[in-house]
């Protein structure tokens, strides 16, 4: 992630928003579709270092994302780049 975003650091949740995603995919999928959440969905600057991060608060949003995101297959609808 920090080739495509070097601005972005690690944020409390990432791992585990990952994990669950790598139950419906592989990892190659699961990347990209992380990078597509990052990039396209989630607003500018939720993972930006140092003070722009939002901690807890973006875990819990991104535990609702993943929720809403699996409800609409949005897996299978991820171009590969």
């Amino acid at each position: 992630m920090v080739v495509i975003f070097p601005d972005y650091g690690y944020s409390q949740g990432m791992n585990i928003v990952v994990g669950y995603l790598l139950s419906f995919g592989t990892e190659r999928d699961v990347f990209w579709t992380y990078v597509y959440i990052i990039d396209q969905i989630l607003p500018k600057h939720f993972y930006k270092k140092p003070k722009g991060g939002m901690g807890m608060i973006g875990y819990l949003a991104e535990e609702h994302l993943i929720v809403e995101l699996l409800k609409s297959n949005i897996l299978n609808n991820i171009p590969n780049t």
